[in-house]
Parts: structure tokens; C-alpha cells; sequence
């Protein structure tokens, strides 16, 4: 369902649906590797109500265009709710957590804290942007799981692979933006295929289990196959189905492999 204006279309969920599967994949993956405890479950709600806090201060900052007074009033509201609810769920939250999850909190906070900033600065959408989005996303699943029991080694490893899923994926967002020769491309593909030698050296070198890096493979081949082939700027959003397809068998593979 939509709101309509003679100009623009708006979205009444304020939150495009693809990015909220996103979202939602690396957090079921840290609750399914350990235990659905209260302080988990508690931890993940932060994690989401932040997130759509974010997605509504954005509209109030017109970082997606200028709303009109319907959507603004709206993204208001979800704003003060939202705000309330992340600080009412992350007091019990760490009010059960572990003392590990607590201290890894406090580093999501810092990096919830500098999102904040970077769209007070209209960052948010450059490279560096995204990939500290991605990293503070990352790190809630790490939270989150480190609540729900995870030993460190498996949640960080886990953690890791999504924050390097994140990143070739943005990378890949911008190889398709540029719509250019390949030979413009081809540095994307290089980084993208760069953090895939990270995740497998990254493995013997920190001890993570050692198939950890393998579900990293689904996002990773999809990021270079997208950076060396040209496609259309329409298209973007179907390619963001396709890479919520591979980072469910990222999930899968997590989930198996712990």
C-alpha cells in the first residue's frame, strides 16, 4: 500500500521491505545458533526498533526527498515510539545479558551512535557510510548472540561473515550504479573477491570454526557476478531480492555449521 502526491509515491511502511529482510537475517541467525533467552530476544527487538528509527529519521531529515505533511507527521511519531521502545528493550536486555554481551553492546551503541551521525551529515549513502551500517548491524547479531549463549569465537565468526557480506554488497550496489564499461567495474569485483580471501585467512588466524568462511561463498559470487555484469539502475531493487536470496543460504550454512 501506498500514499500518493502529484509528485511522488511514498511507501506507508516508511521502511523499503527488502531492507527489513536485511536486516532480520543476520539477528534469526544469531538466535538459532544459541538459546532464544530473554535477554536475546529483548536485544534483538533493540536491534530492529533501532533500525526502523533510523529509516524514519531519514524521512524527517529528507535524506529520501522532501515529504509531505502526512509522511512527515507519520515518521514523527514511529520516531518517538520506535526511540522509546529500542531504550526500554536494550535496559532489559542487559539487564539479563551476560557480562560479554553487555561489553558488546556498549561497542553497538558507539556504532548505533556514529549511524546517527553520519545521516545527521548525510553520509549515510557514501561508501564508507554503508559499510559502518553494516558493521553496526553486524554487530547487534553479535549481541545477540553472545545473550543467547554463542561462545565468542562462533558468534564473532558469525558476526564477521556478515559484516564481509555486507560489504561486497555494497560494493556490488555501486559497481551496478555505475552502469559502465567493465573495465570501470572490475575494481569492485577485485574487492569483493579481496574479502573473500580475508574470511578464509581470517579463519586458522583467530582459530574461528573452520567452515565458517563457506557461507560467506552464496553472497560473495553473487557481489562479483554483479560487479563484472552490466545491469540496469531499474533493476536494483529486484537485485536486492536476489541478495536476500544469497544470504539465506548464508544464514542456512551459519546455522548448520556451528
Amino acid at each position: 500500500m501506498q500514499t500518493t502526491h502529484p509528485n511522488r509515491t511514498w511507501p506507508t511502511t516508511l521502511v523499503p521491505s527488502e531492507q527489513v529482510v536485511q536486516l532480520a537475517l543476520p539477528l534469526v541467525t544469531a538466535l538459532f545458533m544459541g538459546r532464544r533467552t530473554l535477554s536475546a530476544l529483548f536485544l534483538a527487538h533493540t536491534t530492529v526498533a533501532a533500525f526502523m528509527a533510523h529509516e524514519s529519521l531519514l524521512v524527517l531529515l529528507e535524506s529520501r526527498g522532501r515529504p509531505f505533511d502526512g509522511v512527515a507527521a507519520r515518521a514523527r511519531r514511529n520516531f518517538a515510539i520506535l526511540c522509546g521502545q529500542a531504550l526500554l528493550t536494550a535496559a532489559l536486555g542487559f539487564e539479563f545479558a551476560p557480562p560479554l554481551a553487555r561489553r558488546a553492546g556498549l561497542v553497538a551503541a558507539a556504532l548505533g551512535a556514529a549511524v546517527g551521525g553520519l545521516a545527521l551529515r548525510r553520509l549515510e549513502k557514501t561508501i564508507a557510510g554503508e559499510i559502518i551500517i553494516g558493521t553496526t548491524l553486524s554487530s547487534c547479531s553479535l549481541v545477540v548472540a553472545l545473550a543467547g549463549g554463542v561462545a565468542l569465537r562462533p558468534a564473532l565468526s558469525a558476526s564477521i561473515i556478515w559484516l564481509l557480506s555486507f560489504a561486497t554488497a555494497v560494493l556490488a550496489a555501486r559497481a551496478a550504479r555505475e552502469n559502465a564499461a567493465v573495465g570501470r567495474r572490475l575494481p569492485y569485483a577485485t574487492l569483493a573477491l579481496g574479502l573473500v580471501f580475508v574470511a578464509f585467512a581470517a579463519v586458522p588466524l583467530a582459530r574461528f570454526p573452520k567452515r565458517a568462511s563457506v557461507a560467506l561463498l552464496p553472497p560473495a559470487a553473487l557481489s562479483i557476478a554483479l560487479c563484472l555484469f552490466r545491469s540496469s539502475p531499474r533493476r536494483l531493487r529486484d537485485l536486492g531480492w536476489a541478495r536476500v536470496g544469497s544470504n539465506v543460504l548464508t544464514l542456512a550454512l551459519l546455522v548448520r555449521l556451528h
